[in-house]
């Protein structure tokens, strides 16, 4: 997506912020593995002493419950998450309508807020395929539902991340403003 330098690098550590919290839940996952492996060698390289800081404080928010672990997220760390998939669903609508998207109207995630995303509503409502799937060396990371508006500035775009259950997200572009 067409972006200024400064805009582009704006958002850097929320990537990297996110980068990282998906690597605390790497579980069985191949793909999550493969990035975890990489994610702490790069956090450990002398150039990133601020990394190993950031990842021994995110490890600090563990929560032990009925012998499961949680990693809290604190109103801060849902925002930054939130601004990656935002960056996210207006680079696919980008690349799908060669077009600017609008303000996003309509953000929901299954992990934060007082209003939730309903993974069990939201596989009634989508009943069509995947539009498609990024994927890393060790397997898939994510799959998107591009599904286009009425005008090529809105869409609404939903990503499952790792296939978990937990990392389900929807952007919906409202013809407000151009993002």
């Amino acid at each position: 997506m067409p972006s200024c330098h400064r805009c582009n690098q704006s958002w850097e550590l929320d990537q990297e912020f996110f980068r990282l919290r998906l690597v605390l839940h790497a579980g069985s996952n191949q793909a999550l593995k493969y990035s975890r492996a990489r994610e702490l060698r790069r956090l450990t390289h002398e150039k990133h002493h601020r990394g190993t800081g950031r990842y021994l404080e995110e490890c600090s928010k563990l929560t032990c419950l009925e012998g499961k672990d949680y990693y809290k997220l604190t109103k801060a760390d849902c925002e930054r998450i939130k601004n990656v998939v935002m960056h996210w669903a207006a680079a696919l609508h980008y690349s799908k309508t060669e077009c600017l998207a609008a303000i996003p109207g309509v953000y929901l995630d299954t992990h934060g807020g007082p209003k939730r995303l309903s993974v069990r509503k939201l596989r009634e409502k989508l009943k069509i395929d995947p539009s498609g799937f990024w994927s890393t060396d060790a397997g898939e990371f994510a799959r998107y539902w591009f599904l286009p508006g009425r005008s090529v500035h809105n869409s609404s775009i939903v990503f499952n991340i790792l296939g978990l259950e937990t990392l389900w997200f929807f952007v919906r572009f409202d013809l407000k403003n151009i993002f």
